[in-house]
């Protein structure tokens, strides 16, 4: 089968969603697809220093579809489109493709059709302004994003959350959950440890690390910190010893440290769909300790402990919880649901469906 790819992230540098399109690049080639992809244009890559009033042109631009891209993709004749999160490919690209006749399947991530930043905040300030700038963006990006003949969420809360604010009412819709990670679980892990992963910034939860980490009563207990960010310089001026930085890591430098953790605190503000970080963490056999939010409560399906974003309390009693446990032995298992090859067979049997 000939598989055109259209996706702005394609790498694990994206972050999560462009991990999970390369794992399906690399799966579908293992099975003897024929694959080809496309990426965003050249002001996607370097939005991060434009002026913000560019990027909302270009932004603006962006809702029209990509023509040199779209004839490429149908002088390619795929047997189909995959495509994954668009900024900065065109919304409008894969319906042309579509209109040639060419089928199309489009994966969700997050809520970025909704929320151009993909984040969306738990007790956001400005609601209402935001509100209403979300239903003018979305309506903006419905008109013009078409209807694909499939929709791949890997979760239901994502379904929902986008026919909430009326999308792909007329598209089928299939939960194929995120794959995880092959490692080997280490059955007895490190005692006392505590892992946070991500950017080290209040929307990703980590000052609520630093002021439950306060009301950690074990002097044993250690927390290791994975990532960069503004709030490094706060927690390095708290002085404590027991609090270690190692910067950022690669995918598989971070596995190689869960295996000797005990715990995985994942305390995001913004509303999440499958964090990554936590399917490495199961994966592992790691216990997890998560927010309340969006997607999380789905994917940890019943294992590991939730609390409320942003209450202190609750997350400093939960840890101290955990980490009375001397020994750490993991009785939990990642659903099978989250394997690789389950992962690109689900993958493969939409694409034949609409081949």
């Amino acid at each position: 089968m000939r598989i055109a790819i259209l996706t702005n992230a394609i790498d694990e540098k994206d972050g999560g969603a462009g991990r999970i399109a390369a794992l399906g690049v690399q799966g579908l080639k293992d099975r003897g697809h024929e694959v080809r992809t496309w990426g965003p244009k050249p002001w996607f890559v370097h939005r991060a220093s434009l002026p913000v009033l560019y990027r909302l042109f270009e932004h603006i631009r962006d809702l029209a579809a990509w023509k040199e891209t779209g004839k490429e993709i149908k002088d390619w004749k795929p047997d189909i489109l995959l495509t994954h999160n668009l900024t900065g490919c065109g919304f409008g690209t894969p319906k042309g493709v579509q209109a040639s006749g060419i089928p199309w399947i489009h994966i969700i991530h997050d809520v970025q059709l909704v929320e151009p930043s993909g984040q969306i905040a738990f007790q956001e300030t400005k609601y209402f302004f935001k509100l209403a700038w979300r239903y003018f963006w979305s309506e903006l990006r419905k008109f013009v994003f078409g209807t694909p003949n499939i929709v791949i969420s890997p979760t239901r809360w994502l379904v929902d959350f986008y026919k909430n604010w009326g999308w792909f009412k007329k598209s089928s819709i299939r939960i194929i959950p995120n794959p995880a990670p092959e490692c080997k679980p280490v059955e007895t892990h490190q005692p006392g440890t505590i892992l946070y992963v991500g950017r080290l910034e209040s929307d990703k939860g980590f000052d609520d690390i630093l002021k439950a980490w306060l009301n950690i009563t074990s002097s044993d207990a250690k927390l290791i910190c994975i990532g960069q960010g503004s709030l490094q310089k706060k927690a390095e001026s708290m002085h404590d010893t027991r609090i270690k930085f190692l910067g950022q890591l690669s995918s598989d430098q971070v596995l190689e440290v869960m295996t000797q953790i005990a715990v995985v605190v994942v305390p995001s503000k913004i509303i999440e769909n499958q964090p990554t970080v936590i399917l490495e963490a199961l994966a592992s056999g790691c216990e997890v300790v998560a927010s309340n939010l969006g997607g999380i409560p789905e994917t940890l399906n019943g294992q590991g402990y939730l609390f409320s974003p942003g209450d202190i309390q609750e997350l400093a009693r939960i840890l101290n919880e955990v980490l009375m446990k001397k020994k750490k032995t993991s009785d939990k298992k990642l659903s099978r649901v989250h394997e690789f090859s389950n992962y690109i067979d689900q993958l493969e049997a939409a694409l034949r469906e609409k081949r």
